[in-house]
């Protein structure tokens, strides 16, 4: 038993020994991943949205150091195993070779520190006491047991739409509620916009061209390139996530402050191009490759959507009214000259006809017209009553005193 307990004893001291040399290994041979110096304007600009410091650097152990000491363990553990074979250990009446079970130790360690995988669409780091070590490739990974981490993230394009995606953003309700934001949502990003300009070039009666505030939805599509510096500098996607939607919410305040979202929205294409600049300095050192960075949306509040969708259907109502008047006007002034144009030429037949009886007969107009005058009182066959005054009775006496006349003067012609 006192060998049993010997032999423990060499192989703490062994692993310690071990670790110590490591540690000095690893002090001695770390690399560092320094940052290029970006120009002094560009630090400037880092600098005022609270990036990085230029002389921060990222010490790694790196790749070859890390081979070196996980050989020169295996070596020693297995120049142990191969001395301690041929030197077995009796322990009672059963005879223990603690060679073979060193090597069996270090197969079963060496495949439980290779089962660890990066999928195809993942970056790794193997980390050694949360050092970083190297960044690895897709496929099995040999990550060290109880000593070494392996970290990973995805390797695709990340499009984010800030501060998050639609369906977790929280919106206060109108009437009610605490103000407190749920747990796993975000408020959007409000800005408000300022007074209408003299020299916009936007009409005033456009809806959108006034003091508001409204919510202005950006737009990043991004990936990692650097992982063991993006988790030194950022932390995680999340954080990033939240740094770009802060860095934009702060560009927004400051560049929308003195315009209407009409005017916002004219000038997009600008605006899209300075948050690109602006998130392009915020991550210039966060290992990360910026696609592109663009202004989605205004959002405007349910109240204003609905005032303006209403202004359409109001001026078409508008519009159909007037058509309809002038419509009805047209109708009338036709209906008039065609009724005009009736009466006319019944004036006009009339007169041929009172021509005609003048001619055929040799009457004289006077006695026409005393014809046509009769004719019209007893034109209508229900008509069985005439109501006149005085004056009419002397019409209707002369009427009939001309007509005797007439008749009598042809009778005596006719005779004669």
């Amino acid at each position: 038993m006192d060998a049993y307990w010997l032999f423990l004893v060499v192989v703490v001291v062994v692993f310690i020994g071990l670790a110590l040399y490591g540690n000095w290994v690893i002090a001695k041979r770390a690399k560092s991943k320094k940052p290029v110096t970006p120009p002094s304007s560009a630090k400037k600009k880092q600098s005022d949205i609270g990036g990085i410091d230029k002389s921060d650097e990222i010490k790694i152990i790196g790749r070859r150091a890390f081979w070196q000491y996980v050989g020169g363990i295996y070596a020693v553990l297995l120049l142990i195993a191969v001395v301690l074979w041929f030197f077995p250990i009796q322990m009672g009446k059963m005879e223990w070779n603690w060679g073979l079970a060193l090597l069996y130790a270090l197969i079963f360690y060496t495949v439980a520190s290779c089962s660890q995988t990066v999928d195809s669409t993942e970056l790794g780091a193997r980390y050694f006491l949360d050092k970083p070590i190297d960044q690895v490739s897709s496929g099995f990974v040999f990550v060290p047991a109880l000593f070494c981490t392996l970290k990973t993230d995805t390797r695709n394009v990340i499009q984010d739409e800030l501060p998050a995606d639609p369906e977790k953003i929280w919106r206060a309700p109108e009437t009610g509620g605490d103000g407190k934001v749920p747990p796993g949502m975000f408020p959007p990003i409000r800005v408000t916009f300022g007074p209408p300009g003299p020299n916009d070039g936007i009409p005033k009666d456009d809806p959108y061209n006034m003091r508001m505030t409204a919510e202005v939805v950006p737009v990043v599509i991004w990936e990692i390139k650097d992982y063991i510096r993006f988790r030194a500098v950022v932390g995680s996607i999340k954080e990033a996530r939240k740094q770009m939607a802060d860095t934009a919410a702060t560009l927004f305040n400051a560049l929308f402050a003195n315009m209407t979202p009409a005017a916002a929205m004219k000038g997009l294409d600008v605006h899209s191009e300075t948050l690109r600049g602006t998130i392009d300095d915020k991550v210039e050192h966060w290992g990360i490759n910026l696609r592109t960075a663009e202004i989605k949306a205004i959002n405007y509040s349910h109240a204003l959507n609905t005032a303006v969708l209403s202004i359409p259907k109001a001026t078409v109502t508008a519009k159909a009214t007037v058509i309809d008047a002038e419509g009805k006007k047209t109708a009338q002034i036709l209906a008039g000259e065609g009724k005009g144009g009736a009466e006319k030429a019944t004036l006009i037949g009339r007169t041929e006809g009172l021509k005609t009886m003048a001619s055929e007969l040799d009457l004289k107009g006077r006695e026409v017209l005393a014809a046509e005058t009769a004719r019209g009182i007893t034109d209508n066959p229900g008509q069985k009553t005439i109501i006149v005054g005085s004056g009419g009775f002397k019409d209707l006496a002369t009427v009939g005193a001309v007509l005797g006349e007439s008749l009598s003067n042809k009778m005596e012609v006719k005779n004669a």
